[in-house]
């Protein structure tokens, strides 16, 4: 075989490498911003359900059966406001 041939293949494959580790730092780069955005997602997810439950308290009696009605809770219309408010937050589906 000729060595000019040789060094061009050699040299073929070495550039396919590179652009091959360049593809796979782009995946990295992308897969670490999922990463991040989805971290985030949940954070504000759980922020969003504890200020959710904080909520409740400042609900009224009406507004809490409305909830617990669409929970699909059942036996919510005895029940006194604190008693919706821990049932919602359970989410119990037999009171």
């Amino acid at each position: 075989m000729d060595s000019d041939y040789i060094n061009e293949v050699l040299d073929d494959l070495a550039g396919q490498r590179d652009n091959a580790l360049r593809d796979l730092g782009k995946i990295e780069g992308a897969a670490n911003l999922c990463n991040h955005f989805l971290g985030k997602l949940a954070s504000d997810k759980d922020k969003e359900s504890s200020s959710d439950d904080s909520d409740l308290e400042g609900l009224g009696v009406k507004e809490l059966k409305a909830i617990a009605k669409k929970a699909g809770l059942k036996g919510y219309s005895r029940l006194k406001q604190d008693e919706l408010i821990a049932a919602i937050r359970r989410g119990e589906d037999q009171l």
